[in-house]
This record gives C-alpha cells, sequence and structure tokens, in this order.
C-alpha cells in the first residue's frame, strides 16, 4: 500500500468514526442507521466493481497497462486475457468511502426533513421531499461525478 492510501485511510476512518458518534448522539434511531448504511456501502462497493470498468489500454504505456473495475476506486484490476485480480483493501476503502458518503447524505436529509417538518405533513408532500431530496440526488449523481478513466501521462 502507498503512503497515499494510508493516508486516505486514516483521514476516512477518522471522519467516519466522528459521523457514526454523531448519529449516534443525534437520533434515537441512529444505530440502525449506522449499520444500514455500512451495508449499504459493502453492497454499492460490490456493485460498482460490476458496473465501472476500465479495459487495459495502451495509450502511454510500452505495452498494456491494466485496466480496473470499480469506482471511485480499483476494486479489482484487469489484465490483458481476462486475468482479473481482487484487491482487498481496494474494496474495502471504496466501501469506506460509499459508507461516509451515505453519512454524510443521511444527516442532511434528516436535517432538512427536521427543517421543513415533513413528519407533520401530507404523505404527497412526503413522497415530493423523497424524490427531490433522496432520489434526485443519486439518480443524477452520474452526472456530476467523474467517470473513470485511463491514467495517461502527458
Amino acid at each position: 500500500m502507498s503512503l497515499g492510501t494510508i493516508l486516505l485511510f486514516i483521514a476516512l476512518a477518522v471522519f467516519i468514526v466522528l459521523m457514526v458518534a454523531w448519529w449516534l448522539r443525534r437520533h434515537p434511531r441512529g444505530l440502525e442507521w449506522v449499520t444500514t448504511a455500512l451495508l449499504l456501502s459493502f453492497a454499492l462497493s460490490y456493485v460498482s466493481s460490476l458496473l465501472v470498468e476500465v479495459v487495459p489500454y495502451r495509450a502511454g504505456c510500452l505495452g498494456f497497462c491494466q485496466g480496473w473495475r470499480g469506482y471511485p476506486l480499483a476494486t479489482h484490476t484487469l489484465a490483458l486475457g481476462g486475468l482479473t485480480r481482487f484487491i482487498p483493501a481496494g474494496f474495502v476503502l471504496d466501501a469506506g468511502i460509499y459508507y461516509a458518503v451515505l453519512l454524510v447524505f443521511g444527516a442532511l436529509v434528516l436535517q432538512l426533513t427536521r427543517l421543513f417538518r415533513i413528519s407533520q405533513r401530507r404523505k404527497r408532500w412526503q413522497l415530493l421531499f423523497a424524490l427531490i431530496f433522496v432520489v434526485a440526488p443519486w439518480a443524477l449523481s452520474p452526472t456530476f461525478t467523474p467517470t473513470p478513466q485511463p491514467d495517461v501521462p502527458l
């Protein structure tokens, strides 16, 4: 593992501990969200390794460069001939990034529900809130996240 990977892991772990503490102190059902988000983060990491793939490429390489699977970090490396190698540290870091995003996203949605007093509104307003603040950001996330591309030296 590189120094950058180790520093990312440490920063991510500290941030996640702080967010878990926030959830456990601020919401009576915080433990449920913390565990649900943990399971979702590993599921998202697995799904990203199935959906996002950069095939082995030649641009800027002597021969072929390895491709990878996963997003935002590589969870598998791909070599010529279809050889795939699983990267456990990449999978855990990828899931950690998804976990941090889910915890922060959940905290933002929770604060917005309190701000707009969604529990006191009618069902159609609750549905509209869920569509605008929960479904739409996840559905539109591919438009504002960078697509994975090979690292081509200039």
